[in-house]
Formats: structure tokens, C-alpha cells, sequence
């Protein structure tokens, strides 16, 4: 796997060098909420929880979660509705995304 360094990652969005460059392949533990690049993760399905369904006040929809794992660390995927019916045939457990 590639390893980017965030100040790097940071430091080229500043310089507007991330619209001409591809996607950076990130480790779990670099993901940072204000990443303002496009990013991308390479990791392995380690789990694909049972799909649920909710009510709330603008209606009702369907949640799928599944856990990421890589060597550094893991992380929860979750969609929401549409993303979620159509991921779910996509993520398989024990695939590498």
C-alpha cells in the first residue's frame, strides 16, 4: 500500500495540485474528517452486519453497515437507502475494497 503523509495530502489541496492529480490511497489512521482531497481506501471486509430498517419523521429507510479492517487500523462503512441497497451486493465479506 502507498503511504501519504496528511500535512502532504493538505499541502497539495492548498496548492490546487489535487485537481489534477488521481485519488490518494490513504491508510485507516490518516482518514481525518476535514480531508478536503478525494481519498480513497484500500481494505478488507472484515464484517457485513444484518441490513436494518428505521421510522423517523421523514419516513422510513434501510441502513447497512460493514467494518473495514486494514494493517493500521479499522473502521464502519455505513449507507443509507439507495447507496445502501446498492452496496450491498457489491461489499462481500472477506473481499479486499
Amino acid at each position: 500500500m502507498l503511504h501519504f503523509n496528511l500535512h502532504t495530502i493538505l499541502y497539495n489541496f492548498q496548492t490546487e495540485l489535487s485537481e489534477t492529480c488521481s485519488f490518494y490511497l490513504l491508510y485507516t489512521y490518516n482518514l481525518y474528517y476535514y480531508l478536503l482531497c478525494r481519498w480513497k481506501i484500500q481494505a478488507i471486509i472484515s464484517f457485513k452486519h444484518q441490513k436494518r430498517t428505521y421510522n423517523n419523521a421523514n419516513g422510513t429507510g434501510e441502513i447497512s453497515t460493514w467494518d473495514l479492517v486494514d494493517d493500521t487500523g479499522s473502521i464502519n462503512l455505513v449507507a443509507f437507502n439507495l447507496n445502501s441497497n446498492l452496496m450491498s451486493h457489491k461489499l462481500i465479506e472477506g473481499k479486499v475494497i
